[in-house]
């Protein structure tokens, strides 16, 4: 009796396995996962997004932040430097075949070089032609490295051929903020005009436009100061390197060899005016 009771069981056993066999498979679950609302520009909120159940796939390097893209090691002074537009006011001027915005982060690209290889540490406020950054930001920049000069890049288009230095000479109110203070603004003319007296000697093959108070741009004279000055906690120094309505000056600067120009003359003036140690 006990040996048909185990084939019996066995034979049970038997069909059980065919019959899972003939089972169809069900597939995992599938998650719905609602990706965080992402309000656009336009104010619009884009459409959640489905994630099926998958392993996970292996983790990009974190990319760094602006401000880590160049952060140099710890030796010699730090100048911060800024390559002029686009910012929230203005893509920059353009004139004879000449367009400001890509002259100025062309010298600020060959000036970090410079400056690096002489002992100094660098921080750009900007690392590719037509990025917008906010003149609030390039100032927060500067102040975040502690800065031993803010050096803005800019190109005029004033039909007043030359370069200009400009420094801050007035206190404003703007956007809940006020400054330079006094003691920034000193510092600033200062540096400007330490650094005005080592161009002069060097860019001779431009005319030499001295140096003036930010109240004497178009926009200082609207607003009492530039953004970039009002926000800065560091000495601020503006350079309009040329005049872009000056053919002749366009003709300098909107070629490789003129802005190598202008760029190693900075370098020289800025390490004749900070003295880095080991320069």
């Amino acid at each position: 009796m006990r040996a048909f009771s185990g084939v019996v069981a066995a034979a049970l056993l038997s069909a059980v396995a065919g019959c899972r066999s003939l089972w169809p498979t069900v597939p995992p679950p599938v998650a719905t996962v609602l990706a965080p609302a992402h309000e656009g520009e336009s104010g619009t909120v884009d459409a959640a997004v489905h994630l099926e159940s998958a392993p996970a796939p292996a983790t990009a390097p974190a990319r760094p932040s602006h401000d880590a893209r160049h952060q140099p090691d710890a030796r010699g002074p730090v100048v911060c430097i800024d390559p002029g537009h686009p910012s929230e006011t203005s893509g920059g001027a353009a004139a004879n075949g000449v367009v400001e915005r890509q002259v100025n982060q062309a010298v600020a690209d060959s000036l970090q070089g410079l400056l690096e290889a002489r002992g100094f540490r660098v921080v750009l406020t900007k690392h590719g032609v037509d990025e917008r950054v906010t003149n609030r930001r390039r100032a927060e920049i500067a102040n975040e490295c502690g800065a031993a000069v803010f050096l803005r890049l800019h190109c005029d288009a004033s039909h007043a051929p030359g370069f200009t230095l400009y420094y801050p000479d007035r206190a404003v109110a703007l956007g809940g903020v006020t400054g330079p203070s006094a003691g920034l603004r000193a510092a600033s003319r200062r540096i400007a005009e330490e650094l005005h007296a080592a161009l002069a000697s060097r860019l001779t093959r431009l005319r030499d436009r001295g140096v003036l108070g930010e109240s004497r741009t178009a926009v200082g004279a609207r607003q009492g100061a530039l953004t970039g000055s009002v926000h800065s906690r560091v000495p601020v120094v503006l350079i309009e390197m040329a005049d872009l309505e000056s053919p002749s000056d366009a003709k300098l600067i909107g070629s490789a060899e003129g802005r190598s120009y202008v760029a190693s003359a900075l370098a020289n003036a800025l390490c004749e005016v900070l003295r880095p140690s080991g320069s």
